[in-house]
């Protein structure tokens, strides 16, 4: 976890990206540019804010630019309207939720941790080691995936 407004895991993402070249990417008005104001506080980039007619992000970023840093390079990009993997399997979005392997295992193989009894995820959502509205966001896309799944022949 990182936050550019609380400060925390700031020092854990440098160490991280230490000697690296790494690329901020993501949907308009996730924080890209208040990630690396928080980490160069020198570059001072515009942030933006949701626009109120569509509660989306503003394109604020207009060109991508390589900041030399920690002994390698950020890169901040311009965030984009609307994400939609085509092909990504459910069980491979799993592996995108790294604190899922902290939990016990679960009761059935190929458990989705979304309605499955015995499920070692919802135990740590239950138990406050899981953030709620990350594993919303899981959920959110997991069934996503399952829809697109079924109905890509329609």
């Amino acid at each position: 976890m990182v936050s550019a407004l609380s400060g925390e895991g700031l020092q854990e993402l440098k160490d991280t990206i230490a000697g690296k070249v790494c690329c901020f990417a993501g949907q308009s008005a996730v924080g890209k540019s208040s990630l690396m104001n928080a980490l160069l506080p020198k570059l001072d980039l515009p942030v933006g804010e949701l626009t109120r007619k569509t509660d989306r992000g503003k394109h604020t970023t207009r060109h991508a630019q390589l900041w030399p840093c920690f002994g390698g390079a950020l890169l901040d990009t311009p965030g984009f309207s609307l994400y939609e993997p085509e092909s990504f399997d459910e069980q491979l979005l799993q592996g995108c939720y790294p604190e899922f392997t902290q939990a016990e295992p679960c009761r059935f193989p190929g458990c989705m941790h979304i309605t499955e009894p015995g499920c070692g995820v919802k135990e740590l959502l239950q138990d406050g080691r899981l953030s709620p509205a990350r594993y919303a966001r899981y959920v959110e896309i997991a069934k996503d995936f399952t829809f697109r799944r079924k109905h890509q022949y329609d």
